[in-house]
């Protein structure tokens, strides 16, 4: 899990840390279940409508983007992950936390700096880089919406993946997930899509009814026409 193999392979990167994810659980299983259900609430309203509000998912956002992008500079310099990641995270989320737009733009610009990298354009990768940043971070920016979504349903899901994961020590008929891990993945990809599916039509602020106008004080309503 260096920064080198991110860069040298970013899919089975992230697909060999979503593997390490039930390792979350460890922490939280000495806690009542009491706990483990406030936990389990949290990922559902997540999952359900957490994209609603900007500033809250462009920081959890930006936090993990920054993240991966810490990885990626510190395996093109043959750093390190304990310095770069960190303080990616923390600056993008910052960043992200006070002009929110910049969190769905530069979820489409990683990947798209990674996949315009590996097209072999005739002015070498980093022209590449820089198009495909430019293309997707684009398209980060037209579908906020829709990224916004992604993020809160799969954020949801992992933290309601989680909680049924550490309740297991209380309840043993969920221990097939300790068992199983296919299953877990399977639970939370499903709460990912489900959520993201469920408030896509109002998420990043969208979908807001207009107010009606307010009436000045010295306005009386219209009276209404009385029928025989």
């Amino acid at each position: 899990m260096t920064p080198s193999a991110f860069v040298a392979d970013p899919a089975g990167f992230l697909l060999r840390l979503a593997g390490r994810f039930p390792e979350l659980a460890g922490p939280l299983r000495p806690l009542p279940l009491w706990a483990h259900g406030l936990l389990l609430a949290a990922g559902l309203a997540v999952a359900a409508a957490g994209a609603r509000w900007r500033r809250p998912v462009a920081l959890a956002g930006g936090a993990a983007t920054g993240w991966l992008a810490g990885m990626a500079a510190a395996g093109l310099l043959e750093l390190p992950g304990r310095v770069l990641p960190p303080v990616g995270a923390a600056l993008l989320a910052g960043a992200a936390l006070l002009l929110p737009p910049l969190f769905p733009f530069a979820a489409g610009a990683l990947p798209g700096a990674f996949l315009g990298a590996r097209l072999g354009l005739p002015g070498g990768p980093l022209l590449g880089a820089g198009i495909g940043l430019l293309l997707l971070g684009g398209l980060g920016l037209l579908g906020a919406r829709l990224v916004a979504a992604a993020v809160a349903g799969l954020l949801g899901g992992a933290l309601a993946g989680v909680a049924l994961l550490a309740s297991a020590r209380h309840l043993p008929q969920l221990r097939i997930l300790e068992e199983r891990p296919v299953l877990l993945a399977a639970l939370v990809l499903l709460l990912a899509v489900a959520g993201a599916a469920f408030q896509v039509g109002f998420a990043w602020g969208g979908g807001r009814r207009p107010r009606p106008p307010r009436s000045s004080a010295g306005e009386q309503p219209a009276a209404q026409p009385q029928h025989a």
